[in-house]
């Protein structure tokens, strides 16, 4: 693979997958944890599996007691580990239709021995690049302190220059963000990152989708993923104060996203992502919910309608195109305007919340549904409407929740 995957608006699970079980399972008629969840997301859409190995530099046992990597840190790999437990999980994602996107530890890993990991990253790809994977690097790269921010962007481009020399197949190469704005600016002109995978946050930053065409237009032509944003059941950092994610706001978090600009989008789940076997393990300042709760959360499901209603509209040929939009009030132009899309030709236009108007569009008659993201059902919002001076009045919303409109030129 030499470009970036285009993931169809998809989303991509995440998770610490070696700390999940392989032959046991506390969730009633499972028998696997880890094959469980990866049968559950591939049969609800996904398409990428979004993890990391947890590398540390320290002895001891890994996040969830699995053994740790090295019998010496950075010095004596413990093969028997990749064997044993991460051998069988890299083999199951593929033969799933998966594709891998996997880092190797959080960022203080390139702290101590940057030749070490160095080394790491190289038997990692001998081991698994004949998989379909994308390179993560590690989670949060640039870190959180100030001090050292700039030595660990330098030494994690050490090691994805490492990955690059050494994988035979080229796969995309990205860096796992950290919560930060401007959207990670760091290596964006270097030629070994494909494609820009962001952390919008978890409230702890605003979340105005601006960031995203900021981003775009600083950096025209390089992908843009949103990799972390408001894991399902997580609480929120917010200065307001905390909450529970809800479907809704992952669901929200999600459209927004592609249709801002993006090309693919990580779903979490609190108790997922973090392997949590049952209440209190792992529990944390993120919520205590265990995986066997979670798993069923129901924005998985909903961002599985998501992927196959891009596919159907043909989501490659969109962008965004907020510009052809114009509310009946003037404060639905700013505050709560809605993220539109639309083809070159303006054919076919999807908007995120649609309301009011569309302008500059050509004289043909449009068809209009809505695509409700709960249940990924379309209902008829209109049809052989034709623009007034290029001005097309739009259909009213079902109802005050959030709905998909779709316009398409009969003709287009």
């Amino acid at each position: 693979m030499r470009t970036a995957p285009r993931s169809s608006g998809s989303a991509t699970h995440t998770g610490i997958f070696v700390s999940e079980r392989w032959d046991e399972a506390n969730k009633p008629g499972w028998t696997s944890q880890f094959r469980g969840i990866v049968d559950r997301r591939v049969a609800q859409g996904f398409t990428v599996y979004q993890a990391n190995l947890m590398a540390t530099a320290t002895q001891g046992h890994e996040l969830g007691g699995t053994p740790r990597y090295w019998r010496r840190p950075f010095d004596e790999l413990n093969v028997s580990f990749f064997q044993d437990v991460v051998d069988p999980r890299m083999a199951y994602l593929a033969e799933s239709g998966l594709v891998t996107a996997l880092g190797l530890g959080w960022y203080p890993l390139v702290d101590t021995d940057l030749e070490g990991v160095k080394h790491f990253a190289r038997y990692v790809v001998a081991r698994y690049g004949a998989y379909p994977m994308v390179w993560t690097l590690g989670g949060e790269v640039a870190g959180y302190e100030p001090e050292l921010r700039q030595s660990r962007i330098d030494r994690w481009r050490e090691v994805a220059l490492t990955i690059r020399d050494v994988d035979g197949y080229q796969h995309p190469i990205t860096a796992h963000a950290a919560a930060e704005r401007p959207i990670a600016p760091y290596c964006q002109d270097e030629d070994w990152l494909t494609l820009t995978l962001n952390q919008h946050g978890h409230g702890d930053f605003d979340l105005s989708t601006s960031h995203y065409g900021e981003h775009l237009a600083a950096y025209p032509g390089r992908p843009l993923v949103e990799g972390e944003s408001l894991y399902e059941g997580l609480h929120t950092l917010e200065s307001a104060g905390r909450r529970q994610v809800t479907d809704t706001m992952v669901r929200q978090a999600a459209y927004r996203a592609v249709q801002s600009g993006c090309c693919g989008y990580t779903y979490g789940a609190q108790g997922c992502w973090n392997a949590a076997w049952e209440p209190g393990h792992h529990a944390s300042m993120w919520g205590d919910v265990p995986w066997y709760e979670s798993v069923d959360l129901t924005g998985a499901e909903q961002l599985g309608y998501m992927r196959r209603f891009y596919e159907n509209v043909g989501w490659a040929r969109l962008r965004p195109a907020d510009s052809c939009f114009r509310a009946s009030l003037a404060l639905n132009n700013d505050a709560y305007a809605p993220r539109v899309t639309a083809d070159e030709k303006m054919s076919t236009v999807i908007l995120h919340f649609g309301e009011a108007f569309l302008t500059g569009l050509p004289d043909l008659p449009y068809a209009m549904h809505w695509f409700d993201p709960r249940t990924g059902t379309c209902s008829v919002a209109g049809n052989g409407r034709r623009p007034v001076a290029g001005e097309l009045a739009l259909a009213a919303r079902p109802d005050g929740r959030d709905w998909l409109l779709v316009v398409q030129g009969e003709a287009g």
